[in-house]
């Protein structure tokens, strides 16, 4: 069998926002990190993999695949790449996991109203819309497209926490300084619980099956893998998470039909619980790595969020071969 593997030239007028720091030339590609499980995988069963790089500037010779798993999983800045994979994989009637429509109802920018028109049971979206004008004209966008004080402010197409900031109201927003040129803007939903503890919950979707990966728990809005700092000094916060990976249930189904109703065949969420039960999605997209998410430094006390690294990978594998037949 024969898969192959996407990557997505971004857009030129979205390099900006990936080159920092970058030493290399464009073009500059976009493409979830799960590949770098995902093709020796393959090529462990014996598969002829191809990584397909679309928009690439120089011709590429590649044969017609049996499958072809779309890793271009960001629509935002990848726009003219997912148009022309949409265009190769029509014509010549390619199976697909992650198809394109997929991709796009996963933007920041298209989750609140998808989860609408969805009829998402107890869960939601913050309104997120992107911003290309003028800093001047910032305000007014805000306040004209129906957001709410405080918003965050994110660099468009980043899966990070970095250049995310949050304005408490529009004199504080007059007050920051420089921007990048594209902005996501998104209501700020206090997701605190009872406790003053902010949790961020992560669950990985693949081959029709839910696999839970961390509850972080901090004291800042902010959670991120630092913020584990906060769960040492409170080490109930550890045995909880830890009791979390260990079960199922309900929430397992419910993030299950957030899945289905955007439409992905794999893909990560990351979301809040509140203590009455109502879920609010951060993300939900394709980005996403299972090896390697824990530092070597970090091992020896996080390693136990990766116990579930082959199955999720043997999964995507799954996926792949029920997808040929």
């Amino acid at each position: 069998m024969r898969v192959a593997l996407t990557k997505g030239r971004i857009d030129p007028e979205a390099e900006a926002t990936f080159a920092g720091g970058l030493t290399r030339k464009p073009p500059y590609y976009f493409f979830s990190q799960i590949i770098r499980d995902l093709e020796p995988a393959c090529l462990a069963r014996g598969w002829d993999v191809d990584i397909v790089s679309v928009g690439k500037p120089t011709p590429q010779t590649l044969q017609v695949p049996d499958v072809l798993v779309n890793l271009i999983t960001e629509p935002l800045v990848c726009r003219r790449a997912l148009e022309r994979l949409e265009t190769i994989v029509r014509a010549r009637s390619i199976p697909v996991l992650n198809g394109v429509e997929a991709i796009r109802r996963s933007a920041r920018t298209e989750l609140h109203a998808v989860m609408r028109r969805g009829n998402a049971v107890r869960a939601g979206a913050p309104l997120t819309t992107r911003f290309m004008g003028r800093r001047n004209d910032l305000e007014t966008h805000i306040e004209t497209a129906g957001h709410r004080w405080p918003v965050l402010l994110r660099p468009s197409g980043t899966h990070s926490s970095k250049g995310l900031t949050r304005v408490d109201d529009a004199s504080g927003l007059r007050a920051l300084g420089a921007m990048p040129s594209d902005l996501l803007v998104s209501d700020f939903v206090d997701f605190r619980s009872g406790d003053g503890l902010y949790r961020k919950l992560r669950m990985i979707w693949a081959n029709a099956t839910i696999f839970r990966r961390h509850v972080i728990a901090s004291l800042e809005w902010n959670v991120t893998g630092k913020s584990r700092v906060d769960m040492v000094e409170r080490p109930h916060t550890i045995i909880a998470e830890k009791e979390f990976l260990a079960s199922g249930g309900e929430l397992n189904e419910r993030v299950a039909e957030l899945f289905r109703i955007v439409g992905l065949d794999f893909g990560v969420i990351d979301f809040a619980v509140s203590d009455g039960g109502e879920i609010t999605v951060f993300e939900l997209n394709g980005t996403f790595q299972v090896s390697r998410s824990i530092p070597e430094k970090h091992k020896e006390d996080w390693g136990y969020l990766e116990a579930n690294n082959s199955e999720i990978v043997d999964a995507l594998v799954a996926s792949i071969a029920r997808r040929a037949a």
